[in-house]
Formats: C-alpha cells, structure tokens, sequence
C-alpha cells in the first residue's frame, strides 16, 4: 500500500511507545557493523535511518530508556517490553528495525522503507546472498570510501 503522506507509524512490541517518521529515511538496509550486532544480538541489523527531526514519539515519551552502547552509539529501549527503539549514531542520525513499523500497518512494513544496500558488509559474520549493493563501510556520502565488495 502506498503512502503518499510519507508518515510512517511504528511502535513497541506492546505499545507502550508509539512513533512516527516524516518523509522519506536517509537510508535503509542492513547493517553488519559490530556496534549493531551486539546491541541486537544478531548477525545483522535490518535499519531505517532517519534525521532526528523527522521522528516524535506520539505516545509513551516517559517509557524510553536511553543507554551509551559504545562511544559512538546510543540505544533506547521501552522500559516496559525491551523493545529496541532507536540506534543514534556519531552522525546524529536516528535507525530503527523495520520490524517496529509492521505494528501499525497491518502486519507489512508499508512501502518505502525496502532495504536499499547493505554497511559495513567488510565486517559481516555471514554471507548474503542478494542483489543490494554491499559497501565495505559507508557510502561515500556518509562518510564511508563507498568501496563496493562482490
């Protein structure tokens, strides 16, 4: 379904913390830096990266819990469920699991939020078979040398 308005609803696993993102993400895909992994205790991380100002919290502000994961990223979670909310970066910018959208929208992650490439991929735990590009680090955008593994 398409969503013309670029408002993308998300929540927690119990929803106690209720979300929004206006416009559309700086990014999404898959993330396979260390940083990401031990914080989701996974192989990768399936993000959406958004600008600060695109995100408000609609309901459950006092449920987030923020923590420093490393000195480069902090993690917030609801206090109520465990949920991992959001990731924020060095870059200031905000990522979030896909999976939190499916919440709000009958079960489907809504159009416009399809995984577009793959970071870090140089420090991947497993391969990937698939056809979105793979930077070793970051695109060059971000800050990356935008090299490209096969």
């Amino acid at each position: 379904m398409a969503n013309p308005e670029n408002v993308y609803l998300g929540q927690c696993n119990c929803g106690a913390v209720k979300f929004e993102f206006t416009g559309a993400p700086v990014a999404s895909g898959y993330c396979h830096c260390v940083e990401c992994r031990t914080a989701r205790e996974s192989d990768t991380f399936d993000f959406i990266a958004w600008q600060p100002a695109q995100q408000r919290i609609t309901n459950g502000n006092d449920k987030v819990r923020t923590h420093s994961h490393t000195s480069s990223m902090t993690v917030s979670f609801c206090s109520e469920c465990g949920s991992g909310l959001f990731h924020t970066n060095v870059l200031g910018v905000h990522s979030t699991s896909r999976s939190l959208f499916r919440h709000s929208h009958d079960g489907k992650v809504p159009q416009g939020l399809e995984p577009q490439l793959h970071i870090f991929y140089g420090e991947r735990v497993m391969d990937v078979a698939d056809d979105l590009p793979k930077f070793k680090d970051l695109p060059e955008p971000f800050g990356g040398t935008g090299e490209l593994l096969a």
